[in-house]
């Protein structure tokens, strides 16, 4: 169930939803099946209208699964189109390269291993979109590199922004393992709807989605350009840089809300969405 639209309202679109054929029918069975998180049906939809309407022939994914999605887009970009999709589980890697195999685009997709702020600072080439469906709690760490990587005119989308209606709910309400990751994509939506390179537009697709254009004379900006962004900034720094010492915390609560936390973040691939 959807639990960001009322159960009527997604039954009722559910009906209307194009059927897929083809290798992307028999993912989406296998998805239902086995409980292997891929976007949904409309969000499928509209990255297609998005990815046709703006030409786009350059993408980077963050999260890959199965293929899914890179198929889709790669489908909707048509046959000059690249695409490249990061991905650090190994079986997922394994599978995604068999279904990409088997769909006959592996000349055209390139699923990279690894964790995604490993290897998004050894991209280079522009790219015209970046779909962003990676850990939730990580988003506002690989802003910066998605933003370097994107063109002028380019679209940044991050999928699961409302994390299951969590984010947008009161926080003492949340489970207390996965308050982290709402309060860090609480972070990330303030950055990217008031980022000056960016014009956001969130909306309740899905598990929520943003859209968020890359302005055509913007400059070239950090986070540490965009106030207010600084402490949740270096709070990122001290985990890379030392996970263990990022642990103590000033109160027994926040210990306990964190080591849950890495729990949840550690099983994300495996959530449905």
């Amino acid at each position: 169930m959807n639990p960001i639209t009322q159960p009527y309202v997604s039954d009722y679109l559910d009906t209307l939803a194009r059927p897929r054929t083809g290798i992307l029918a028999r993912l989406e069975h296998d998805a239902l099946e086995q409980e292997i998180p891929i976007i949904t049906p409309e969000v499928a939809s509209l990255m297609e209208i998005l990815i046709q309407t703006a030409q786009c022939r350059q993408l980077l994914e963050v999260g890959t699964a199965t293929g899914y999605s890179a198929l889709l887009f790669c489908m909707a970009a048509g046959p000059e189109s690249r695409v490249i999709t990061i991905e650090r589980e190994p079986h997922l890697i394994d599978t995604a390269r068999r279904n990409i195999d088997e769909a006959g685009l592996s000349g055209q997709i390139k699923v990279m291993p690894g964790d995604a702020l490993e290897v998004l600072p050894c991209l280079t080439e522009p790219v015209d979109l970046i779909f962003l469906d990676g850990a939730k709690g990580h988003y506002t760490e690989m802003l910066d590199h998605c933003l370097a990587l994107l063109k002028p005119g380019g679209l940044l989308v991050s999928d699961n922004i409302l994390y299951k209606g969590m984010v947008a709910a009161d926080i003492s309400g949340v489970k207390r393992r996965q308050r982290t990751i709402v309060r860090r994509m609480r972070a990330y939506l303030n950055t990217i709807t008031t980022h000056p390179q960016l014009q956001t537009s969130l909306l309740p697709v899905g598990d929520g989605l943003a859209v968020s254009l890359k302005l055509e004379n913007s400059q070239e900006l950090s986070l540490e350009d965009v106030p207010d962004h600084q402490e949740i900034l270096e709070e990122y720094r001290q985990f890379r840089n030392n996970p263990d010492q990022y642990k103590i915390y000033s109160s027994v609560q926040e210990m306990f809300d964190d080591l849950d936390d890495e729990t949840e973040e550690n099983e994300e691939p495996h959530e449905p969405k």
